[in-house]
């Protein structure tokens, strides 16, 4: 939830999400946080992901989630099986400044690295302009290969 709290007004946000983190408190204040700096002017875009593995009832869970959050954010769909194999992770880029995901992606070095690239067991933060500058193009794509949910 810290990784979209650093984003600031004016920042666009784009979001990839399979929905896992909405059930329960945490999933409660980071929506609410969502919210709140959209309301203070980031630009967020949430892509919600359906897995390919999906349950009937974690479709409906996940159409339940974007309906919450469609008058608040910009809400957009995308099936797995149309993201390009890169971008199959849940993650938060802030275009052109930073990317949060929460698995390292295929295409990014792996081991712990020096600089502005940090890595843990299942999150990864990138300010290398190389990296922010894939995530970006990533994003882009996935933007384009969306549906806007109403």
């Amino acid at each position: 939830m810290d990784c979209i709290k650093q984003a600031r007004p004016g920042d666009k946000v784009v979001t990839l999400n399979y929905g896992g983190i909405w059930g329960g408190e945490r999933g409660d204040v980071y929506r609410q946080a969502s919210f709140d700096l959209a309301e203070k002017g980031v630009d967020i875009t949430r892509i919600f992901v359906e897995s390919t593995s999906a349950t009937p009832e974690q479709k409906k869970h996940l159409r339940e989630e974007m309906d919450r959050q469609k008058d608040h954010l910009h809400v957009r769909f995308i099936k797995e099986s149309k993201l390009p194999p890169e971008a199959r992770t849940n993650c938060v880029i802030v275009l052109n400044k930073y990317a949060f995901y929460a698995h390292i992606p295929s295409w990014m070095p792996r081991g712990t690295t020096t600089g502005r690239t940090i890595q843990g067991d299942a999150l990864t933060i990138s300010y290398r302009r190389y990296e922010v500058e894939k995530a970006t193009e990533l994003a882009e794509i996935v933007l384009k290969l969306s549906e806007e949910y109403k």
